[in-house]
Formats: C-alpha cells, sequence, structure tokens
C-alpha cells in the first residue's frame, strides 16, 4: 500500500513541476544547458532563457528571451510572455495572446549555457 501511495505522489508531482531545464547541442557538439529554454544562433552559440523563460530567433536569427515562453509572428519578431512558465499562443486574428500581456524578446533576458560532460549527447 506504500508503495502505491509512493508511485502516486511521484507521478503526481512529475505532472505539475515545469522543468526547469532545456540542453542543446553546440556546434562544438558539447551539451549545453541552461535553466530556461535554449535556442542556438546562427553562429551555433546557445542562449538559455532564465529560470521559467523561453526563447526564439528573430528575423535575425539572434536569440532574444522573455520571462516566459515567447513565439515570433509574421514578421518574425519575438513575443513572450510577462509571466514566468507564461505561455503564448495566437488569436484567430493573428495577435499575440500572452500570459500576464505580452513583451518584446530581448537579449537581456538571455544567459549563455553552460556547458556540460554529463555523457549525453
Amino acid at each position: 500500500m506504500k508503495h502505491r501511495i509512493i508511485v502516486v505522489l511521484i507521478a503526481f508531482f512529475s505532472m505539475i513541476s515545469p522543468v526547469s531545464a532545456d540542453c542543446l547541442n553546440d556546434s562544438y557538439s558539447r551539451r549545453v544547458c541552461g535553466k530556461g529554454e535554449c535556442k542556438m544562433s546562427t553562429y551555433g552559440k546557445v542562449y538559455c532563457a532564465r529560470e521559467g523563460g523561453g526563447a526564439a530567433n528573430n528575423k535575425n536569427d539572434k536569440v532574444e528571451c522573455g520571462i516566459g515562453y515567447c513565439l515570433t509572428d509574421d514578421y518574425d519578431r519575438v513575443w513572450c510572455a510577462k509571466k514566468p512558465w507564461g505561455k503564448v499562443t495566437v488569436d484567430e486574428n493573428g495577435k499575440m495572446v500572452c500570459d500576464g500581456g505580452c513583451e518584446r524578446g530581448s537579449t537581456s533576458y538571455c544567459e549563455d549555457g553552460k556547458a556540460t560532460d554529463d555523457g549525453l549527447r
């Protein structure tokens, strides 16, 4: 009985806990991780958002990040939710709708990803 309760609790908490890290391989095949979503620039450098944040590439393929998750619009401008872990969607009129409101992505919300040597490639 105790085993079942533990399994149920582990499953429950794994569903409600947000993912707190993202990893990509950079242009040197090094595994690079960050606290938030990560994206690679044109030059193969990985940039990551802060915890709870998102990242997207703009029209110049430069990585921009936000407090919440991000999407690009029809003009390849990056828009992000103002709320950590906040979602971004596009309504039927093509307008961005964001948790906590929308703001433009910025390089100031990005951090350099950290290379790991965990052997996962």
